[in-house]
């Protein structure tokens, strides 16, 4: 759809003008889904919400998973695994993981330093 009239395409749609149109579809749907809905490229969708001053979101946007983990959350995965705890979290699998990494990295980086039995104490000579 090269030079798209869009204000005559959200008429048809029952809005009042374009910059109407974007401000009510974007925040429902993706940049993907309005690029098949009106046949164009992504980028005359992101130029369109760039136009109507939408601020484009971050690819991922909405479906961005995030999940806090707590000492009680790693008991609970020890106690039932993985897989059950992501579903009970409303979270994948692969998002859990991650976030038990991130958590296991911070605990460790947050632990005291003790020093190894090999190394013995310090001594000064």
């Amino acid at each position: 759809m090269i030079g798209t009239n869009w204000d005559g395409v959200a008429r048809e749609l029952g809005f009042k003008d374009a910059t109407e149109m974007w401000i009510r579809y974007y925040p429902k749907k993706s940049i993907d889904e309005l690029r098949k809905q009106f046949n164009v490229s992504a980028g005359a969708v992101r130029s369109q919400l760039v136009k109507a001053g939408l601020k484009i979101q971050a690819r991922g946007g909405v479906n961005f998973q995030k999940v806090v983990v707590t000492n009680s959350v790693m008991e609970d995965i020890e106690t039932r695994g993985m897989q059950v705890v992501s579903e009970s979290l409303g979270v994948s699998y692969a998002t859990l993981y991650k976030a038990v990494r991130r958590f296991e990295a911070k605990t460790e980086a947050e632990a005291p330093s003790t020093p190894s039995a090999s190394e013995g104490p310090e001594t000064v000579s």
